[in-house]
């Protein structure tokens, strides 16, 4: 109860209803299937990561690759040749087209 002026009033009462999850022991049918559960889950992880270990090796190796061939690649660029036979430096590699 409150003063108010000098006079008791009531406070106001609040009821709630409450549902609360009380805990309680697993029977063991209950038990034996979230051990199941969780031994599946348990396997999905694994065989998750292993798909992953497996794709990282998989692309570490395809740019490998394409880093080996960008180098190749950038190579012939910068010297203008593909490497097969030395470039003609002569008079007559600087010909226009269609002379011979």
């Amino acid at each position: 109860m409150t003063k108010t002026e000098g006079v008791e009033t009531p406070q106001e009462i609040v009821v709630r209803k409450t549902t609360l999850e009380l805990p309680c022991l697993l029977t063991d049918s209950e038990f034996r299937d979230r051990a199941k559960a969780l031994a599946k889950v348990e396997s999905d992880m694994a065989n998750l990561e292993a798909r992953h270990e497996s794709l990282k090796q998989t692309i570490k190796q395809e740019t490998a690759a394409l880093e080996s061939k960008r180098a190749d690649l950038s190579s012939v660029v910068d010297r203008g040749s593909d490497g097969l036979r030395a470039p003609d430096t002569g008079p007559s590699s600087r010909r226009k087209k269609g002379t011979r």
